[in-house]
């Protein structure tokens, strides 16, 4: 049979030996939490960034439709301009070509 002493000591050594693993346990799981933590805080942040970011471009886009609404009117003006001066430049190829015609015509006769 065993001393009890023995025994006491056994299981004082084998009480500490458990106390210390746990206690390593327990500040793995500390600084895996601290870690997460961390990431959780970063994630945070990156995302009320975009969030901002993403606001601002919401209201850059409204800006753009108002002006949008505010140049329609002259983008119509600029496209009917452009039209008349499509209508002029196929006259002005006409008028040559007519002037042409009379060029050779009155040269063809002289």
């Amino acid at each position: 049979m065993a001393n009890p002493d023995d025994v006491r000591e056994l299981t004082r050594y084998m009480s500490e030996t458990v106390a210390v693993y746990v206690g390593t346990e327990l500040q793995g799981s500390m600084e895996r939490m601290q870690l997460l933590d961390k990431v959780l805080h970063k994630l945070c942040d990156k995302y009320e960034g975009m969030q901002k970011e993403s606001s601002s471009i919401v209201q850059f886009a409204a800006q753009m439709k108002q002006n949008e609404k505010l140049l329609a009117g002259q983008m119509r003006s600029i496209d009917d301009v452009d039209e008349e001066l499509t209508e002029l430049e196929d006259m002005v190829d006409q008028l040559q070509l007519y002037a042409e015609r009379l060029h050779n015509k009155f040269a063809s006769m002289a």
